[in-house]
């Protein structure tokens, strides 16, 4: 249960984030160094991170720090927001701990451990320093909030990931995957074509569409940063009521080409890549389902997926203690 005093902030724990395995005495660490000033909750499963936020919203918690990576930082949003309702959004810290934290680089998280994240955090909130802050909309997929939006190649690639090392991927098993599908794809190997995902699509979206095709991928988001070095949304801070949406086309090799130009936050050009800020679009198969992600999450739409504009939240990037 909730203890009823009023505290600074609360911390949600995914038990199952990578800092979690390395060090099963993070949570009591934490709880160490918030004593009075904050509260560090597990959260078991969906539910009971549902039944947390819940209670957070009732007692009127005005920051949650977050302990995970991109997919825990979805759920928290999701589960936040939906307990909030028409309340005022909570702050929030994203705390890192996941396998690769790409939203939390995205939006300017320090690198550095959760423990210490939190002291920052902590020392922040106490009003002894000026916070660094930043707001940043969300995606909306269906019922789902998060950051990044992908089908194709991308949920693809996400899928061989999550199933790698036994299902318990590693910092080094993003990079190990994508060197394995760059050997594959000079030999059309079985590798490169599990994580090709190819499916026919057509996407509407606001004052227009891109027709129906087997693009590479198709791909939204409100961040830059896809994860390793791709900045393949480079478009993404330039509204706060529009996200980038990109609908790779070009031929493999052509595609291959241009990643020099993502990494240096170039983006993909129009000879590859039809793009554009919008504040929804529609993405659809003549075929049936399809697989797509938001952040670290894969999902199968029967059909169809509706990707919009969600909640505007703020963020506190404390320095590290």
């Amino acid at each position: 249960m909730l203890r009823l005093a009023r505290v600074k902030a609360v911390v949600l724990v995914n038990p199952n984030a990578g800092a979690m395995r390395r060090d099963p005495g993070l949570a009591t660490a934490m709880r160490a160094s918030c004593g009075n000033d904050a509260e560090v909750h597990v959260t078991r499963d969906p539910a009971h991170l549902a039944s947390v936020a819940s209670e957070l919203a009732e007692r009127g918690v005005e920051h949650v720090g977050v302990v995970g990576g991109d997919g825990t930082a979805s759920a928290s949003l999701t589960a936040l927001a939906h307990a909030y309702g028409s309340r005022p959004l909570p702050s929030l810290t994203m705390l890192r701990g996941g396998t690769q934290n790409t939203i939390a680089s995205s939006l300017g998280a320090k690198r550095a451990s959760p423990l210490r994240l939190l002291r920052g955090m902590l020392r922040e909130l106490s009003g002894r320093t000026r916070p660094a802050m930043m707001q940043r909309p969300c995606l909306q997929v269906g019922d789902r909030l998060g950051f990044l939006f992908g089908t194709g190649v991308m949920a693809g690639y996400l899928d061989v990931y999550n199933r790698a090392n036994g299902g318990r991927p590693t910092p080094l098993t993003a990079a190990t995957v994508l060197a394995h599908a760059a050997a594959s794809a000079l030999v059309n190997g079985s590798k490169i074509q599990s994580i090709l995902n190819e499916t026919e699509l057509e996407v509407r979206y606001e004052g227009g569409h891109y027709e129906s095709a087997k693009y590479v991928t198709i791909g939204a988001s409100t961040v830059p940063h896809l994860g390793l070095g791709f900045r393949l949304f480079f478009r993404a801070f330039e509204s706060q009521e529009r996200f980038h949406l990109v609908a790779v086309h070009g031929k493999r090799p052509a595609v291959a080409a241009e990643l020099p130009r993502v990494f240096a936050g170039l983006g993909l050009s129009s000879k590859v890549a039809r793009q554009t800020l919008t504040r929804r679009a529609e993405i659809s198969s003549p075929n049936g389902p399809f697989l797509y992600f938001v952040d670290g999450d894969l999902y199968t739409a029967p059909g169809s997926v509706s990707v919009g504009l969600g909640p505007i939240w703020t963020f506190l990037h404390p320095k590290p203690i």
